[in-house]
């Protein structure tokens, strides 16, 4: 029991350092993985299984991966571990809010979400290339895939993606944070990442049930495109809700004051954080499909 606990600690701590930018959070990224692999094919779920059982002879300890939900979680666990810091600037698309987007600029030398997809997609694919960078492409995708649907990771206005717009949500000033033991400001991409995803799976499975039917439903249309149309997706869905519905102007590269976040607002982006999760789930799935199941 004490080394379960040990590891669990160990775990913890390797994610410290990502709990800034943890798109959609745990509970988000493992809702994907769980969810896009129910959507495999046999061939998939196999190729999947096959090289995640190849990651016992190369884990980093603190970040174990024994499934697909694993996965999605472990370029943010490893964020802490030093021999993967080069991962660090490929969870996000920085496309500027204002002014003409240079991908360029904010994609250089392919270090971004959409870049990096695409380039994963490739090694997943080729069956020259070695277990371990199949691997790693696998766990790349798991996990950012989802980072690219959500909104924040696919804009910036001098603002870290939000993290350094400082809120009130919902009548609080800070939240918990584990990470570093204490309770910190509440920011915009904190909320997108965690608060709205909480409040659209609530307690029990209905919101699991609610983005389960949104994916039926939307199936054919959401499973298609590539990473660069995602990217492109949830920047106008952070200029037009993330930032849009925001009770304050939003100034070219200004940060704004404190303001509050209120229910309406909580309300009114619900609709879009299970629309994302959905295509998130369905447009991992369409890739794993297309790259391992034969």
């Amino acid at each position: 029991m004490r080394g379960c606990l040990a590891l669990v600690a160990a775990v913890l701590l390797a994610l410290a350092s990502a709990s800034e930018a943890l798109a959609w959070g745990p509970d988000g990224h493992r809702l994907i993985g769980e969810m896009a692999y129910a959507r495999l094919t046999p061939a998939a779920k196999a190729a999947v299984d096959a090289l995640i059982a190849k990651d016992v002879e190369r884990r980093v300890e603190v970040c174990p991966v024994a499934s697909l939900a694993d996965a999605a979680l472990w370029p943010d666990c490893v964020r802490a571990v030093a021999d993967y810091n080069w991962m660090a600037a490929l969870h996000y698309d920085d496309i500027p809010m204002f002014g003409l987007p240079d991908k360029a600029k904010y994609c250089a030398d392919g270090k971004c979400a959409s870049a990096t997809i695409e380039s994963a997609i490739a090694v997943l694919k080729d069956k020259s290339a070695s277990d371990e960078k199949r691997l790693i492409a696998l766990y790349e995708l798991a996990h950012f895939v989802g980072d690219i649907q959500q909104p924040l990771h696919a804009i910036d206005n001098a603002d870290q993606g939000g993290n350094l717009v400082k809120l009130v949500y919902l009548g609080e000033t800070e939240h918990d944070d584990p990470f570093k033991k204490g309770r910190v400001p509440f920011n915009l991409h904190y909320i997108w990442d965690i608060s709205l995803v909480s409040n659209v799976l609530g307690t029990g499975n209905a919101g699991r049930d609610a983005i389960t039917a949104l994916a039926d439903a939307h199936q054919a249309e959401w499973s298609t495109g590539n990473a660069e149309a995602s990217a492109q997706e949830g920047h106008l869905l952070a200029v037009t809700f993330a930032y849009g519905l925001l009770p304050v102007p939003i100034e070219p590269n200004k940060v704004p004051p404190v303001f509050e976040i209120k229910r309406d607002y909580v309300d009114a982006t619900a609709p879009v954080v299970r629309q994302q999760l959905a295509k998130a789930v369905l447009r991992l799935a369409s890739v794993l499909n297309d790259a391992l199941g034969e």
